[in-house]
């Protein structure tokens, strides 16, 4: 719209001011506030009428993602109560979460909100690790969607996503998470958060996969460099790069740690997982061993073992009747290999147990498997379950189930030194994982956190295990030793050591429960503010 002009025409006799108000009387109300705007004035609604979502879908390499402002969320959770509203959640079901970091600087006392949901990563760990591609990422709106009726309610993607996002319903049986309110996106509204948020801290912007990509993973070969650019203190974004953008002026936020930091409670205990990985490497153990004296009775426990090792992890299942479908997602998900390398494995023992010579054949295919187990918990990134640590600890228990079903069946007690020197072994790397702990000061081990103190993920799990985990740790330690050196050494010596040879497999027995139990309970990854706990 142009500006009037003042100038009069020839038959015009009219002064300036009255032509220019003869004009603004035809103007509209939109003309009027568009010459206005036209004109460099700022409105002073200017924010109500922002722009909460794109008016255009992405063009190819982009995405949509949600965009924060830390300095705008007040905490109120009214985004928390819409999408669960909206959604249908059940009562303990919450796919938005807000949480609190605080500065660390005492002469800048400061508190800010963090509201986080699903971050629609671009390379998304949920769906690279879900075994029955129960995920799909939109090729259109990058939006990574849960398909329920596909889920077994594994519950592996809670372990893949480092955000933690994903959310097991035990009424549904099925994992269930974020979807951007797509439907709604798809007919021009803004997703439930984004529409109740009173402050207007959330929005929906469009960005560039390969923007992200270069910001997060800027080597060549893609590995995380380390950094974090995401959001301080939360899980690095370079893992699954994430997509949701936070911004904030306020000074310092580097300066910024979670409340929750000092709140270190052991994980969940996973028991029948546990009892899966134990029973399958002791299964392979015994295939091992039956492999090299050819006893039969060996190869029988072997697949006794494994069977019922596979059955109790079904019941870790939400939907154990869909099971089957656990091989789908061979091509990324170490889940779907290692149903598939047990299948065969078990297939194979059945084989030995009527011909001894598929023994060896076994064994090597039980070892791959594990192998697959240890990578199932290598992919999470946890740095608790690092390779080097799940691996020994794995690959551990078999060779001690071989050489102790050994000295047993050959009565030669020589099969319990290796014996001895694997279980003391996996303690020493054990306990060395968490050797970082003679960083921190003895008073801050006794009484607790420092101000502004942070761990690392190793760190806390050594706070954990010599904490709330104290008494488990120390009968893990005695029972190894019992079990590995002193009653292996009573036998030497001892005319009836079959007794102490019992007892001593029975406290190596209690020593590898214990340390699965471990295993699963001391993992303390690094979380988002007021992701789960």
């Amino acid at each position: 719209m142009k500006a009037i002009d003042p100038e009069p025409s020839a038959n015009d006799t009219r002064t300036a001011i009255d032509r220019i108000l003869s004009e603004q009387s035809k103007l509209s109300a939109v003309e009027h506030f568009s010459i206005w705007h036209g004109e460099g004035h700022r409105p002073l609604l200017e924010p109500q009428y922002r722009r909460l979502i794109p008016l255009t879908t992405p063009k190819p390499g982009e995405q949509y993602a949600f965009d924060v402002d830390l300095d705008r969320c007040s905490g109120c959770k009214a985004c928390v109560s819409a999408c669960h509203s909206l959604n249908g959640l059940d009562e303990e079901e919450t796919w938005r979460s807000v949480g609190l970091v605080e500065s660390v600087d005492w002469s800048k006392p400061q508190r800010q909100f963090v509201t986080t949901a699903c971050h629609h990563c671009v390379d998304p760990g949920c769906l690279n690790g879900c075994p029955v591609l129960a995920y799909d990422k939109d090729a259109i709106t990058g939006i990574v969607r849960h398909l329920d009726d596909q889920c077994i309610g594994c519950s592996y993607c809670l372990m893949t996503c480092p955000y933690e996002v994903p959310r097991y319903s035990k009424r549904r049986g099925i994992v269930r998470k974020c979807d951007m309110c797509q439907d709604r996106l798809a007919d021009g509204e803004a997703p439930a958060c984004v529409q109740a948020c009173p402050n207007e801290a959330i929005r929906i912007s469009i960005v560039s996969q390969e923007d992200l990509m270069a910001r997060y993973r800027p080597e060549p070969n893609g590995v995380p460099d380390g950094s974090n650019a995401f959001l301080p203190h939360s899980p690095d974004p370079a893992i699954t790069v994430a997509t949701t953008q936070y911004r904030s002026v306020v000074s310092g936020r580097d300066g910024f740690l979670p409340v929750h930091r000092d709140r270190l409670f052991p994980a969940d205990s996973h028991h029948p997982l546990a009892i899966l990985l134990l029973l399958t490497q002791m299964s392979v153990g015994l295939q091992i061993a039956g492999a090299v004296n050819g006893v039969r009775g060996l190869l029988i426990a072997s697949l006794g073992a494994a069977c019922v090792g596979l059955a109790a992890g079904l019941t870790h299942l939400g939907q154990p009747l869909r099971a089957w479908r656990a091989f789908l997602g061979w091509r990324r998900s170490w889940f779907s290999r290692e149903v598939i390398g047990f299948g065969g494995y078990v297939g194979m023992g059945s084989l030995a147990c009527v011909w001894p010579v598929m023994a060896w054949p076994a064994a090597g295919v039980g070892l791959l498997s594990v192998g697959t187990s240890v990578m199932i918990y290598v992919a999470t990134v946890r740095k608790f379950w690092s390779f080097p640590l799940t691996a020994f600890r794995f690959f551990g228990t078999c060779g001690i189930t071989a050489t102790a079903a050994l000295w047993i069946q050959s009565g030669n007690v020589m099969w319990a030194l290796p014996m001895g020197l694997m279980a003391v072994g996996k303690l020493l790397v054990e306990f060395g994982s968490v050797s970082s702990l003679q960083n921190l000061p003895q008073s801050d081990l006794a009484t607790g956190l420092e101000s502004g103190a942070a761990l690392n993920e190793i760190q806390r799990s050594g706070r954990i295990l010599i904490g709330p985990l104290q008494t488990h740790l120390l009968l893990r330690l005695g029972t190894a030793l019992s079990g590995g050196v002193a009653l292996p050494a009573i036998c030497l010596m001892a005319p009836n050591w079959m007794a102490w040879a019992a007892l001593a497999l029975a406290a190596l027995l209690l020593s590898e429960i214990l340390e699965r139990h471990l295993f699963f309970r001391a993992v303390s990854p690094t979380r988002m503010p007021g992701g789960a706990q």
